[in-house]
């Protein structure tokens, strides 16, 4: 598998003018920048300019992804709109693993660079294999203070689940790194999977049963948003007429702004995280769901088969009359069905309980076909008494 990589850009709070266009044209003859977005692929050598620097000057959101298992996304978010304080309780960096979450401040932004790492996860790529459509929904998540993306995207990261996660060592105590980190609070409405959320864990690769465990201890909260029109109304005249000169104007991110502003005015609504569980409770919760989803799995796997046993049962004797049809046919693919069939009346013999009628008729075939080496060797090859 040749290498190749992939990067997204996308500007979200701004198009982009004509001469910043022509610019990021120039980094690729193959790259033909939109308003909005570009693209870029190598299947040989790398992106020539710095991804941090190209996003905080033009974009608001990349996505990086390479066929041997790494992915980045990268999002600018505008200081005016981020708490720093709080998003900082997220950052994760382990003295062992490559995967990180930062969280650096520029001149006029911040920006939140996470990197994944899964060597073991190579696959094919294609330009269009990942999207930045549900993914950079995530950034408005956060902007509005929603973290409930980065809490399972740390308690990956911070529980091992990853390329250099060994399961055999799965019930160990956890190591000294991971039983010293402290988690960030736990966000609400886990279990409200947005197609933002669902689209970040797939991209991330987060474990279904961390995502299971969170989901279970997860506050739920129905949210009432404020009244804006009350709010608006409550506003002083000269207050409301900056904000619509303002939008006059044009100024980016006015609404983002502006909605913030009238949240701020009713801070006492606002209750979206609670404390989180240690690690080591965590790994023990993430283990007891991981039980229960195998025995979920278990039990529909044995109501599927008694379906299809139910099912095999009602169409016996035609199943029987197919068999010495393909049977008559003597050809490889006829052969190949009729071995196929008779495996499958053997798991409903089985299923009957009448095993010794089964080996009778296999007995009787086997003797009738005994020349015929090649039928012989599928009989065997699939497992038939």
């Amino acid at each position: 598998m040749s290498e190749f990589q992939l990067y997204h850009f996308r500007s979200i709070d701004r198009p982009l003018t004509e001469a910043e266009r022509k610019e990021i044209g120039s980094w690729s003859s193959r790259t033909h920048p939109t308003a909005t977005s570009a693209t870029f692929s190598y299947s040989y050598g790398d992106f020539p300019k710095d991804e941090e620097k190209a996003v905080e000057k033009y974009f608001d959101a990349m996505l990086y992804a390479a066929n041997w298992g790494a992915k980045r996304l990268i999002f600018r978010l505008p200081k005016e709109l981020v708490d720093p304080e709080a998003l900082a309780a997220y950052t994760f960096e382990g003295k062992w693993a490559s995967d990180y979450v930062k969280l650096t401040e520029h001149k006029a932004c911040f920006l939140l660079d996470i990197y994944f790492s899964n060597e073991g996860g190579g696959t094919w790529l294609e330009e269009d294999s990942y999207s930045l459509d549900d993914l950079a929904l995530i950034r408005e998540d956060i902007l509005a203070g929603d973290y409930r993306a980065l809490y399972l995207l740390w308690m990956q990261f911070a529980l091992g689940f990853s390329a250099y996660y060994d399961e055999e060592d799965e019930e160990d105590t956890p190591d000294e790194e991971t039983t010293d980190k402290t988690p960030p609070p736990i966000p609400a409405n886990l279990t409200k999977l947005t197609g933002g959320l669902q689209a970040f864990v797939e991209f991330f690769e987060i474990d279904s049963d961390l995502v299971a465990a969170a989901q279970s201890i997860s506050p739920v909260i129905e949210t009432q948003g404020p009244d804006f029109h009350q709010l608006i109304e409550a506003l002083p005249e000269n207050e409301r007429t900056d904000w619509l000169v303002r939008l006059a104007n044009d100024e980016p991110r006015l609404g983002k702004s502006f909605n913030k502003f009238l949240r701020q005015l009713t801070p006492s609504k606002k209750h979206t995280s609670s404390a989180s569980p240690s690690l080591v409770a965590m790994r023990t919760l993430i283990h007891k769901k991981e039980k229960e989803r195998l025995k979920r799995e278990e039990q529909a796997t044995k109501r599927a088969h008694i379906r299809r046993m139910e099912h095999m049962a009602r169409q016996e004797a035609a199943l029987w009359t197919s068999v010495d049809e393909n049977l008559l046919k003597a050809t490889g693919s006829s052969y190949d069905k009729a071995a196929a069939t008779l495996k499958d009346l053997q798991d409903l013999a089985v299923y009957q309980d009448e095993i010794p009628a089964f080996k009778d008729k296999m007995s009787a075939l086997r003797e009738q076909y005994a020349r015929k080496k090649a039928l012989i060797g599928r009989f065997d090859g699939v497992g038939l008494y």
